[in-house]
């Protein structure tokens, strides 16, 4: 049956060169100048299809390539052991989406929403801070850094704030302290209800550091980035470049 199916398909293909090499001919011979220019008219017609054709094909493969760390993150997060975790989505101080991790609606475009970060939470208590979640590492390390003592400075008085408890822990790696985190902290681990986005421009934070060395941190223009070992300032960070 194979063999009878390949001789009918070549000789059906034999039969169609053939009567394509006839009819060349014949158009050649009979109307050489309208044939000529028929042929010219195909050839410029297949180099604009092919344009067209690359021209869609650049714009596809670029939205994928957009895409790419978006869904490889999400992929990412999908095989993860670490799937029990939760991330919620962070606006002005407070919660407005939170979801299981391995749920991770940012393959579905959560990116045109509009949020100042999200944190995400282990079941163990360890939470990172992450600026955009298609930049998510996967990662819940934590750093030997541990302050001391940590304070704000909140209507002429000196409020004790903890990052880290029996119930959680900020001192990960990669997580950065600043304004907006600090307006949603304050809020929401220190219960100050009434606190404004005002009350943060003049804000003081007070940090004695595990080396015993004691700093103040204007939140609204400084920050702290925690890495492994030992933490930075925007203003050492700026002073390094």
């Amino acid at each position: 049956m194979t063999t009878v199916f390949f001789l009918y398909f070549f000789t059906f293909f034999i039969q169609n060169i053939y009567f394509s090499f006839i009819l060349h001919e014949h158009l050649r011979a009979k109307y050489p100048i309208e044939y000529e220019n028929f042929l010219l008219s195909c050839a410029h017609q297949l180099v604009r299809w092919y344009s067209m054709g690359q021209i869609a094909f650049n714009k596809v493969r670029h939205r994928l390539e957009t895409w790419r760390p978006i869904v490889h993150s999400s992929l990412y997060i999908h095989n993860s052991v670490e799937n029990d975790a939760t991330v919620e989505y962070i606006t002005e101080g407070e919660i407005f989406h939170s979801e299981k991790l391995n749920t991770y609606i940012i393959t579905l475009g959560l990116e045109q929403f509009n949020y100042d970060f999200a944190i995400v939470s282990h079941s163990d208590g360890r939470k990172r801070i992450i600026k955009h979640m298609q930049n998510w590492d996967n990662s819940f390390d934590k750093s030997e850094v541990q302050f001391v003592l940590i304070e704000a400075l909140y209507k002429d008085k000196r409020i004790k704030l903890d990052l880290k408890t029996d119930d959680y822990n900020f001192y990960l790696i990669n997580n950065r302290i600043d304004d907006k985190f600090m307006y949603y902290f304050l809020k929401n681990y220190q219960k100050i209800e009434d606190l404004t986005k005002d009350d943060m421009k003049n804000m003081v934070i007070t940090v004695l550091d595990q080396n015993v060395v004691s700093f103040d941190c204007y939140i609204e223009k400084d920050y702290i980035y925690i890495s492994n070992t030992n933490y930075f300032r925007k203003s050492d960070i700026i002073t390094e470049d």
